[in-house]
């Protein structure tokens, strides 16, 4: 053997020793069955690939189920809960799911124009039943591009991280005292729900809610009973709205509810039941002590004379809200 046999031997069996000792879940794959697939839809004239592909899940299953798995660490047999290479080859079927399917078209597309390199986030679902977050990458090497016979793959469990990002965009959005939406992220989605109604020309209203002499219950219980108070009046008020409507802490004592596909006398009525709800509860702080709690609720609706964009819902249910407090409190207005 000469020194070049020697030196390719050598590198071969390095790669193999890294490819099988990988943490990361490594496969190489021939995907020739693309080829095939690109031959047939050609005959059937189909020009969008994408839309023709996701309308035909059965083609897709079909060519998922040719695709040959030329070589896997174990790595990938732990990840996918196979014992064996054989075992995860007659049972690809199992992982076929609707989210999988919709990768595999982005995937199948990318590679048939000819790219190198391809990467999806995706849900998995192992032999075991355990599902978890997963980050696909493929690759094919230059030489391969136009005949697909070689691929690697890589798949990453990214579970943690994702529930970090989680964890996060949840920090963002959320008021730390209440667990609604922050004020921030209640006006952003106010603003995509007016985008919405002014676009399909549907109604939409919105809740400008003050708690009615929370100074007074703040400064006769102290600021941890006043926090305790809107922690219960905000959970109150989420418990009172549909599900389709969007509730958020506006700041201090004052929520803002936002109540998609509903006119403002409809709001109106919304906004009456939640106030008898709060007149027949009491919010206990202490032994023997319970707090009752009044809302001020000033309205206000799409389409509507001078509701151009959001901020004007806010700017008139705002308005109407402090004419409910002039009036005497506990009250509604429309604005």
């Amino acid at each position: 053997m000469g020194k070049a046999d020697t030196s390719l031997k050598q590198e071969q069996e390095r790669f193999e020793l890294i490819f099988e000792n990988s943490p990361v879940a490594i496969w190489e794959e021939d995907l020739s069955a693309l080829i095939r697939l690109r031959e047939d839809l050609k005959k059937r004239t189909v020009t969008n690939l994408r839309k023709y592909l996701l309308e035909h899940p059965d083609l897709i299953r079909q060519t998922y189920q040719e695709i040959k798995i030329l070589n896997i660490n174990r790595a990938a047999l732990q990840v996918t809960g196979a014992e064996t290479k054989e075992q995860l080859v007659a049972n690809l079927g199992k992982f076929f799911t609707k989210e999988l399917s919709h990768v595999l078209v982005d995937k199948f597309v990318a590679l048939l124009q000819g790219k190198q390199f391809f990467q999806a986030e995706l849900k998995v679902r192992s032999f075991r039943g355990k599902v978890y977050d997963a980050l696909l990458k493929v690759s094919i090497p230059a030489e391969y591009v136009k005949t697909l016979r070689h691929a690697i793959v890589t798949l990453e469990d990214i579970t943690e991280s994702k529930k970090m990002e989680r964890h996060l965009r949840n920090l963002a959005q959320v008021d730390s005292l209440t667990k609604l939406y922050n004020h921030r992220t209640i006006i952003q989605r106010l603003e995509a729900e007016f985008a919405r109604a002014k676009r399909y020309g549907s109604s939409l209203s919105v809740m400008m809610i003050d708690v009615d002499h929370f100074k007074v219950i703040n400064d006769a219980y102290g600021h941890q009973k006043g926090d305790q108070i809107i922690r219960r009046v905000a959970a109150a008020l989420k418990k009172s709205i549909r599900q389709v409507d969007v509730i958020g802490r506006y700041g201090g004592d004052e929520f803002f509810i936002i109540l998609p596909e509903t006119k403002a006398q409809n709001a109106k009525t919304a906004a009456a039941r939640i106030q008898n709800i709060f007149a027949t509860k009491g919010f206990i702080i202490r032994a023997n002590t319970a707090v009752k709690v009044a809302l001020s609720i000033g309205i206000s609706g799409f389409p509507a004379n001078n509701v151009k964009e959001a901020k004007d819902l806010i700017t008139r249910s705002d308005n109407a809200m402090y004419a409910a407090k002039k009036a005497g409190r506990n009250r509604i207005v429309l604005g």
